[in-house]
């Protein structure tokens, strides 16, 4: 779906973003092969020497980002309304729904074992057409909802429910503090994760909880299927972590982790079939895997398609439980007590 005639993007060499470390092994080569906006051309993920993380330079530079997200990239647009009484019924029979059930779950669980249902403050970083807070409503109705989002025409979805920041996380005027912060498949996307660990840890009111889900890079899938994995999303994941270098990151921001969990995630199992098949057959790939109709389009092939590739990474998990999405849950250190005389005082 690149386009092989669009000139080629500006790209800047960088250093690792978790130590600053130049020391580095290339990984593998990469292409985009999802979305027209961006030119056929070849992107390397780097390995850093130093501390192993993984990351992408030369990347592309910033005046570039309106290329590789154009405005139908997909997670502008998670909560489409299906037109027409048919597609409807297949919106709420789709396993993207059956999915939204299952997340508000798995939210609701993780927020009660660490003693957040109380909180009366969300922000979600990153929150496009406001998807996750759409999820986050459902488990606390009362509380006070606002999103963070850099793409205008997303925000503007999003605002018609909650209230909604357009700009730059790291820039963007957010007021007060937040008992829950929440960030979905973000901080892979950004120039400056530690910078956006520091300002999340800024944001978040005593005792309180961010949860930030990313990609994972120690998943088998990766290894079995290397440039072809759907969670190196080329050219706009510009660092992916593992459990490790997502606590190293952490710590360096000055936040603890609490938890790290393994989630599956079909959409990367739809993007790897479509970029293994995509060189040889185009069009069969685009036809079968489409990258953003499969996952966001409601249909009964998509439907089945995607109940099926959800058991097959749950079958996966069988043998090595690091799916491909971790879902890591922050805090910042409580303050060290400073030690008193456990003696009478005397005057």
């Amino acid at each position: 779906m690149s386009d092989a005639l669009a000139p080629p993007l500006q790209l800047e060499d960088v250093a690792c973003p978790l130590c600053g470390s130049t020391r580095r092994d290339r990984a593998l080569l990469t292409r985009d092969h999802e979305y027209a906006s961006t030119p056929r051309m070849n992107f390397t993920l780097q390995r850093c020497a130093d501390c192993q993380l993984y990351y992408l330079s030369p990347r592309p530079a910033l005046s570039e980002l309106s290329r590789i997200y154009p405005p139908e990239y997909l997670n502008f647009h998670t909560g489409d309304e299906a037109p027409g009484p048919l597609r409807r019924l297949l919106r709420k029979m789709s396993v993207r729904e059956i999915s939204n059930r299952l997340q508000t779950s798995r939210y609701r669980r993780l927020l009660e074992r660490h003693d957040s249902l109380g909180a009366t403050r969300i922000l979600d970083v990153g929150c496009g057409d406001g998807y996750v807070l759409n999820l986050l409503r459902r488990i606390l109705p009362a509380a006070e909802r606002v999103g963070v989002e850099v793409d205008a025409g997303a925000a503007a979805k999003a605002s018609n429910q909650h209230r909604v920041v357009v700009g730059d996380f790291l820039s963007a005027p957010i007021e007060g503090t937040f008992d829950l912060i929440v960030s979905s498949h973000v901080i892979e996307h950004v120039a400056d994760p530690l910078g956006f660990l520091r300002r999340i840890g800024g944001l978040l009111a005593p005792g309180g909880v961010a949860i930030i889900d990313t990609p994972n890079i120690e998943t088998p899938l990766f290894r079995l299927l290397g440039r072809h994995w759907g969670g190196i999303h080329s050219p706009r994941h510009w660092a992916l972590f593992s459990a490790r270098t997502i606590t190293a990151l952490a710590e360096r921001a000055g936040l603890a982790v609490s938890d790290v969990s393994y989630l599956p995630i079909q959409t990367f199992w739809v993007w790897s079939i479509h970029s293994a098949l995509y060189d040889r057959a185009p069009r069969l790939a685009d036809r079968l895997f489409h990258p953003q109709a499969c996952v966001n389009k409601p249909s009964l092939y998509a439907t089945l398609l995607m109940g099926f590739l959800e058991a097959m990474e749950r079958a996966t998990g069988i043998f090595d439980r690091r799916l491909g999405q971790m879902r890591v849950v922050l805090r910042r250190p409580a303050p060290a007590v400073s030690p008193t005389s456990s003696g009478p005082s005397h005057s």
